[in-house]
């Protein structure tokens, strides 16, 4: 009997997880507590009969377990040794796993001494800050490293413009997203343009960059096209949300 309710036990408590991860409705709490196998099949089914999707759910809860084991390893360390090096090795595995809110206090709890005005610092606490909206330090931040060349390649030179955008300076927020605006590099940060011009309600600039992006993408060679898939992929969608 050991050997049958184990299993079904793990499977409930996965299903269980996948309810509250997905905010799924809170009918299934019910369903899947009350009749743990069948339930559990039945969710599973309901939600995520795609072998890919289920997958995908299965990596996510993989990841998850893993990212808590090093949290928790991390936090360890830096009890033991109070370092800006372990500050940031903690932040940035809170970031990854979705705890912005703690990665950011931890960034800025770093920014002392030599690390105040830390270009790979600041660029961390552009990210996690706009996350959390803090949409005010992004900008000091932001106008900071301005003159700065790293930052000017920088996918968080994004986040700098979008906080522009949420305080109301579109000027500046366009100017900043024009200057990343480079043909054949850059495609990211000129998806997050599209991204913008769409929701400043220029549809049709929005739909000129994507095609643009889109067929630079396809002019290139096999390789590079090849390493631009995830990029052209993001285009497509958009494309096609553009045009619902």
């Amino acid at each position: 009997m050991i050997r049958f309710y184990s299993p079904v036990f793990l499977l409930q408590l996965f299903c269980l997880y996948l309810v509250f991860s997905k905010g799924h409705e809170s009918k299934w709490y019910l369903i899947i507590l009350f009749f743990p196998l069948i339930g559990s099949l039945i969710y599973l089914y309901v939600h995520f009969y795609n072998r890919k999707n289920i997958d995908n759910i299965t990596e996510e809860v993989k990841t998850a377990l893993v990212s808590n084991y090093k949290i928790s390893e991390l936090e360890k360390q830096l009890a033991f040794s109070d370092t800006v090096a372990n500050k940031m090795a903690l932040a940035d595995e809170h970031l990854a796993a979705g705890n912005n809110q703690q990665a950011y206090d931890l960034y800025q709890s770093c920014q002392t001494g030599i690390y105040s005005d830390d270009t790979a610092l600041l660029l961390k606490l552009i990210k996690s800050g706009f996350l959390v909206e803090d949409y005010e330090t992004v900008i000091r931040h932001g106008i900071f490293l301005e003159p700065n060349k790293e930052f000017s390649n920088a996918i968080e030179k994004t986040y700098y413009a979008w906080a522009l955008h949420f305080k109301g300076d579109e000027a500046k927020a366009l100017e900043v997203f024009t200057e990343m605006d480079v043909q054949f590099s850059h495609y990211a940060q000129r998806i997050e343009f599209a991204r913008y011009l769409q929701k400043t309600e220029e549809k049709e600039k929005a739909m000129e960059k994507l095609t643009e992006l889109y067929n630079e993408i396809e002019s290139m060679d096999r390789h590079e096209k090849r390493m631009k898939k995830g990029m052209q992929r993001k285009v497509q969608e958009l494309y096609m949300d553009y045009n619902k």
